[in-house]
């Protein structure tokens, strides 16, 4: 389980809180003609009351939009 901080601007949507930890999650992922792959994606879940938005790390990190910070 990982804990961090997402440079993002973030309000949760459902309640209004500013708190929230990141888990990094492995996912099985599938194209036509390929093997299935582990897909890397980041779970942003409220801390206040459990609403989790998922953002995939292809493109956060491409970003360079994560940095882990400890609460």
């Amino acid at each position: 389980m990982h804990f961090g901080v997402m440079i993002l601007d973030y309000k949760c949507i459902k309640c209004g809180s500013e708190k929230y930890i990141v888990k990094t999650v492995f996912l099985p992922e599938k194209e036509p003609g390929i093997k299935l792959e582990l897909g890397k994606y980041y779970f942003k879940t409220c801390i206040q009351c459990g609403f989790t938005e998922v953002y995939n790390a292809k493109i956060i990190d491409d970003n360079k939009q994560l940095t882990p910070k400890f609460l």
